[in-house]
């Protein structure tokens, strides 16, 4: 599946774009016409379609009067950020434009809150949990495509032993742990491995217990993440469901998924109780 030009960070730039111009009493031909440009172009510009090169971008924000030194920064490093590639490119093949986004935004993000209600999240997955699930996708019958993608999956959890790794706050519904993925010895070494993962100083791993219900529970998919993300970008949210990742980060979206959150928080074990358990869980496989 190839990747489309017009990434997340492209259309946050050209939004950003859009609003200095508006805010500047300009119309697109005004502006396209003080950067030699056809207003075509800067509309394509402002919706992400296109990529705009600094020179370009530099004569619209001076056009725009924009002189704050922090913001002027903050718009080029944006700019920058839509140029330039990710760690994820040589698997680009199997991946959708949407997915990179996602990858993009986990890669950046300084704090990271899951819920996974299902599966074990993909950040603390094992290479055979990570193979079993990934060959088991009925839209896969590639076997390149299977390793590949676990090669990806698992070159993801970088970011957890990386400098300045980000604060990953995890809650698991605890039917995610009696989901048998691949066979008892796959499921045994997966969560002596969770165990290991909530040692890390910077994984505040949570469980929620069976039989618990949370109003809005079954809305969430098979999981919700909150990513934080550092200037000048807007926190993300994402739900899953069966048709793949969804995208949120108007405040509408944002305010619900935190008071989900919130409320799925306040009903989880402590991390000691969650050790328990999982232990007891791992000693009866």
């Amino acid at each position: 599946m190839a990747r489309t030009s017009r990434s997340l960070r492209a259309r946050w730039l050209g939004s950003k774009l859009r609003k200095l111009r508006l805010a500047a009493g300009l119309t697109l031909a005004d502006a396209a016409d003080a950067i030699h440009r056809d207003p075509a172009s800067l509309s394509r510009f402002e919706s992400g379609a296109s990529p705009i090169r600094s020179n370009l971008l530099l004569g619209l924000i001076d056009h725009y009067g924009l002189n704050d030194f922090d913001q002027r920064n903050e718009i080029l490093e944006l700019c920058d950020d839509v140029a330039n590639h990710g760690w994820w490119d040589p698997f680009k093949t199997f991946l959708t434009a949407e997915f990179a986004d996602f990858l993009w935004v986990e890669e950046r993000a300084t704090a990271i809150s899951l819920v996974d209600v299902v599966l074990i999240h993909g950040l603390f997955q094992t290479p055979d949990y990570a193979h079993a699930l990934i060959n088991d996708d009925p839209s896969l019958d590639d076997k390149l495509a299977v390793r590949r993608l676990t090669e990806l999956r698992i070159a993801r959890q970088r970011i957890l032993t990386r400098n300045q790794a980000p604060q990953v706050t995890s809650i698991l519904h605890e039917a995610a742990l009696y989901h048998r993925v691949g066979d008892r010895k796959v499921m045994r070494v997966q969560l002596d491995h969770l165990i290991a993962q909530a040692d890390n100083p910077n994984i505040d791993l949570r469980l929620l217990p069976l039989g618990t219900w949370i109003h809005g529970l079954g809305s969430v998919g098979t999981g919700l993440a909150k990513y934080q993300m550092p200037t000048p970008y807007p926190t993300v949210g994402y739900t899953e469901n069966v048709s793949g990742l969804v995208c949120h980060m108007d405040d509408e979206e944002m305010d619900r998924i935190e008071r989900m959150y919130a409320q799925m928080e306040s009903q989880a074990l402590t991390r000691d109780a969650t050790m328990r358990k999982i232990k007891s869980i791992a000693k009866e496989i």
